[in-house]
């Protein structure tokens, strides 16, 4: 009898963008609202790291007609960094779902021109290994 072998792909499909902007985090997603016709919601990101918790700003939003995710973070908070690899960027954006259609390069040209976003740049998904299934639960 042979024996088949089942391959799971645990990697979720999303791009990521570092952003530096002056604005505070609700005044940002307001302009990403206003720009790009969503719906951003606050939710908060608690994460525990070295046995203690901290709390980020976390935006989200779907867009239900072209299958996709978009979370916005806030990268750091009073003590800390989300990211500490990538501390020199004030957000991280992250677009996640049916990316074959999505125009990443508009996206990031749309970015640069919300007002006080000063830096787009894109970020390695495989630096994001460890907190990816925290930014896209539901």
């Amino acid at each position: 009898m042979s024996k088949h072998r089942l391959d799971f792909d645990d990697e979720y499909e999303f791009i990521a963008c570092g952003i530096s902007c002056h604005l505070k985090d609700y005044r940002f997603a307001w302009n990403l609202n206003k720009k790009l016709s969503l719906e951003f919601m606050r939710f908060p990101l608690t994460v525990s790291k070295s046995g203690q918790l901290e709390e980020y700003s976390m935006y989200k939003t779907r867009d239900d007609d072209n299958h996709l995710k978009y979370v916005m973070v806030s990268n750091h908070n009073e003590q800390n960094h989300f990211l500490k690899k990538h501390k020199a960027y004030d957000y991280l954006i992250f677009v996640e779902g049916y990316l074959d259609l999505f125009d990443s390069n508009g996206f990031k040209t749309v970015l640069r021109g919300l007002e006080g976003v000063q830096l787009v740049v894109d970020i390695d998904p495989r630096d994001l290994h460890d907190s990816q299934y925290l930014l896209f639960e539901d």
